[in-house]
């Protein structure tokens, strides 16, 4: 669900918050948005003291100072898992869409690794 909806749940007194025993917010620097980050402060607030949460993002700054925050208003203690890896490596590829000599392909311009790939780049253009 949306955390527009948990908000939603929360301010009506929802029976389902009551059994509630987890919440994993996914891309949790949108508190950082400037329209919905209000929405995901209020829910961080709310949330009864007896709901574990989980918060992911790979691009969240400041993350000790953001958990020190909501260990505070949670009154837990929070912690802060961190990774350099990337787990699923970045791929830009080239899509020609759907007209032309290479339509409907993709080709691959940075690899994984972050190299250009020229290859991939000329490629439909050349053919």
């Amino acid at each position: 669900m949306t955390t527009e909806i948990l908000r939603s749940m929360l301010y009506n007194g929802s029976d389902i918050i009551r059994n509630l025993d987890w919440v994993i917010f996914d891309e949790v620097h949108y508190i950082n948005d400037s329209e919905r980050g209000v929405v995901w402060d209020e829910v961080l607030i709310l949330l009864p003291s007896h709901v574990n949460i989980v918060m992911l993002s790979a691009t969240v700054p400041n993350t000790s100072e953001f958990a020190t925050w909501v260990g505070r208003t949670k009154g837990r203690k929070m912690y802060v898992i961190s990774t350099l890896k990337r787990p699923v490596p970045l791929e830009h590829y080239l899509y020609t869409g759907l007209t032309g000599k290479s339509k409907d392909e993709r080709f691959l311009i940075v690899n994984a690794e972050g190299a250009f790939v020229p290859k991939g780049y000329g490629y439909p253009y050349i053919n």
